[in-house]
């Protein structure tokens, strides 16, 4: 009788407060559903200690430092985690989640744009069908002033998802403006990016008149494409005579076009650039005083005039 009482003295109570893999699991995941995050860290911490080689209590640890924005002890804790479980396909999505943030944190928070398009790449090997880290890869490229690989990376990502580029907001926003950078190139780099750019934005405006001026400075070839968009249709008819040199008729298209549309001063100010890329191919002695850049100016003051009249 006495032995069994002090075997229910020892580990009785030890029987009933300590805590399974479950309880640590539950208690964790409530707290971090209502964002008390510094307290399911503690939970995690607390389980990770007495079970080291759960690999989720690795992932949910790096992602609640993520949370509290310790991004360094956020990437340790993904790291672990993928030590633990190399081959484990959820684990290496998770992981390339955490990879995805701390390249974030080190390429927009600490503007190491090069070190951080590493962490992307790093992401992208766990992840590869994943367009988000590709898109924002692309634009973390750009900013590292590595244009050609922004374009192989924004092609992979539209590859994986055309549809994520129809809003341009949040990523979509990144792809608008990197591939109008790409376009803005000397004609040699620029006309690289202009197959993607007239399918991910076959009726853009902007992007389509900048797509206009790279091919018509193409080798003199005044070929462009057709467009379905029917203000770029006419953009694109009045840009061949322009670049052609019939600066009169050129005029007389873009005249007409500009008044079949009255309240849009974005149209003029996207002939105003086709007369300013025509403007660039002149000797620079003869770009001030050129009709042609006084056509630009013109249209110019036209779409300051159209957005001040709505």
């Amino acid at each position: 009788v006495k032995v069994i009482v002090l075997f229910v003295m020892l580990f009785l109570p030890q029987f009933l407060f300590s805590q399974s893999i479950d309880d640590y699991w539950i208690k964790g995941k409530k707290l971090e559903k209502a964002k008390q995050f510094p307290q399911a860290l503690d939970v995690f911490q607390e389980a990770v200690i007495k079970y080291p080689d759960n690999t989720w209590y690795y992932i949910h640890i790096g992602y609640l430092h993520k949370m509290l924005n310790q991004m360094e002890e956020s990437l340790r804790s993904y790291q672990k985690a993928y030590e633990l479980a190399p081959d484990d396909k959820k684990i290496r999505e998770s992981v390339s989640w955490g990879y995805y943030w701390y390249a974030g944190y080190i390429a927009y928070k600490q503007h190491q744009w090069n070190e951080g398009t590493q962490w992307y790449l790093k992401a992208a090997e766990l992840n590869p069908n994943n367009h988000i880290i590709y898109n924002v890869m692309g634009n973390t490229f750009r900013n590292a002033g590595d244009l050609e690989s922004a374009l192989k990376y924004l092609e992979k990502a539209y590859a994986l998802n055309p549809d994520h580029v129809k809003t341009k907001k949040g990523i979509g926003a990144n792809f608008y403006v990197t591939t109008k950078v790409g376009l803005r190139q000397p004609y040699d780099k620029a006309k690289k990016w202009v197959s993607l750019a007239l399918k991910a934005y076959p009726d853009d405006l902007e992007i389509g008149v900048l797509t206009i001026k790279q091919l018509l400075k193409g080798n003199g070839q005044f070929t462009v494409p057709t467009f379905k968009n029917p203000i770029l249709k006419k953009l694109s008819r009045g840009a061949v005579l322009l670049f052609q040199g019939k600066t009169d008729q050129a005029k007389s298209a873009f005249d007409k076009l500009s008044g079949d549309y009255p309240e849009d001063h974005e149209l003029d100010t996207q002939i105003a650039e086709l007369f300013r890329g025509r403007v660039e191919d002149l000797p620079y002695s003869q770009q001030m005083n050129s009709e042609i850049h006084l056509a630009a100016v013109s249209y110019y003051v036209k779409s300051v005039e159209k957005y001040f009249k709505k």
